[in-house]
């Protein structure tokens, strides 16, 4: 109705819709699949945090803290980055009084990232400090080679190296792998076919995930019609964009 020369005000005479109601579905950047409008909202003091744990480990004050990654172009608020020292402070204590004052931290976020990348891609990891880990804790070295050796049997469709790669996998006695072997071996052939054929459900989940966003976004108060009308403008505004 915009388009076709109606102002905000005719339209909520016509359709019944309130003001605001009409003002959002008018807003270019309005996307019916979340309430957001198509924005996101990173955290403005993400980019910083490696640099305040840097300093955290300095023993640098608050203040000197948000003074050095106000110079690097931070424009958040300040509780925020003392929040996220107190946190980080807190964190670090508990560590070093269960394991000691030499303890270095190294965070689990960085071990999970070597799943999938390698240890040059990783910021937060060295490789005498992965060594040193490894060291602690031998069955990691185990999982990562278990993985590496997964991805490769996939990317080559190796499917014949399938069982030997289960034999080796529910050798290392580990409860979360041995979870992932038995919901393969539930479902082996379903498995074997997706190593051999490059086909996949890729696209019918994703448009799945997407109309359950889209209801969520409803919380469940309207009807099944006004679910199909937000699936199917979204769709339009998706392909005028």
């Amino acid at each position: 109705m915009a388009a076709e020369g109606f102002n905000q005000q005719e339209i909520c005479k016509i359709t019944g819709h309130s003001p605001a109601t009409v003002k959002k579905y008018l807003n270019p950047d309005f996307t019916p699949e979340r309430k957001e409008y198509g924005a996101n909202y990173p955290s403005k003091l993400k980019a910083y945090c490696e640099k305040i744990d840097e300093l955290i480990g300095q023993h640098k004050t608050f203040r000197e803290i948000e003074a050095a990654i106000r110079e690097m172009g931070y424009c958040g608020s300040a509780s925020a980055i003392r929040m996220y020292s107190a946190r980080k402070r807190r964190h670090n204590q508990d560590i070093m009084k269960e394991y000691g004052e030499k303890t270095e931290i190294i965070e689990r976020k960085f071990i999970l990232k070597l799943l999938y990348n390698p240890i040059e891609k990783i910021k937060g990891i060295s490789q005498e400090q992965l060594d040193r880990v490894i060291e602690l804790n031998p069955q990691l070295l185990m999982i990562y080679s278990l993985v590496g050796d997964f991805k490769a049997l996939i990317a080559a469709h190796r499917v014949d190296d399938l069982e030997a790669w289960l034999e080796s996998a529910g050798a290392i006695g580990s409860p979360d792998i041995d979870s992932f072997v038995n919901g393969i071996q539930r479902d082996i052939d379903a498995v074997k076919n997706a190593i051999i054929h490059n086909y996949n459900n890729a696209l019918a989940e994703g448009i799945i995930n997407k109309i359950k966003r889209i209801k969520h976004s409803m919380y469940g108060r309207a009807s099944f019609s006004t679910l199909r009308t937000k699936t199917l403008m979204y769709e339009r505004w998706r392909c005028i964009n």
